[in-house]
């Protein structure tokens, strides 16, 4: 082999090298992030029998890949608010401490606890806060009300996508934490009447 060869040889195998570790790099994986969580008021005043609500949205960011959610421990899950994954805290930025439950769930989930979100797109809830209505709060108290917590699971493929292929051993998934914007809350006669002042 002639020296002029060996060294396009080099070259091509150089260059190969190049393109596949350019393509690894590029190729980063996608982050919790993807999904980002807003939260507001929706009525002004929360009664024990008739709680306070916080319009919750999940939005989507990616602009081409469909995010499939375990909707469990956040605010997709149903019972999201006694799971304690909407945190309160006082003006002094203490956490307030409210009446949680625990749950023990039976893995694998069923289908009916994945949600899928479309490219640019976005969920909306509606979670009724009963933690906070029915707690002994002193009136005329600011508190604020944050979604926070961690993603289990997130599949960036559509939810029949999961199901067929990754849903029985949990595979394929990836997780990270989540943190909303604040909703403000204030109390004006304890302890079962709150009034929400904004987001």
């Amino acid at each position: 082999m002639s020296i002029l060869s060996r060294a396009l040889q080099l070259a091509f195998v150089a260059l190969g090298l190049c393109l596949c570790f350019s393509g690894l790099a590029s190729a980063q994986p996608i982050s919790a992030r993807v999904l980002a969580i807003s939260v507001k008021t929706t009525n002004n005043v929360c009664r024990a029998g008739k709680p306070c609500e916080l319009d919750v949205t999940v939005r989507n960011t990616s602009a081409k890949k469909p995010m499939t959610v375990l909707a469990w421990n956040n605010p997709l899950d149903r019972l999201a608010d006694q799971l304690g994954v909407f945190e309160v805290r006082d003006s002094k930025g203490k956490v307030v401490d409210l009446s949680y439950i625990q749950v023990r769930r039976a893995t694998p989930p069923p289908a009916s606890d994945l949600v899928e979100i479309a490219p640019n797109s976005s969920i909306n809830v509606k979670v009724a806060l009963r933690t906070l209505s029915e707690a002994e709060l002193p009136a005329g108290t600011k508190y604020t009300v944050t979604a926070t917590g961690w993603w289990q699971a997130i599949w960036a493929e559509t939810k029949q996508t999961v199901v067929a292929n990754y849903l029985q051993d949990m595979s394929g998934s990836f997780g990270g934490d989540f943190s909303s914007n604040k909703a403000q809350v204030t109390i004006v006669s304890a302890p079962n009447n709150v009034l929400l002042t904004g987001s």
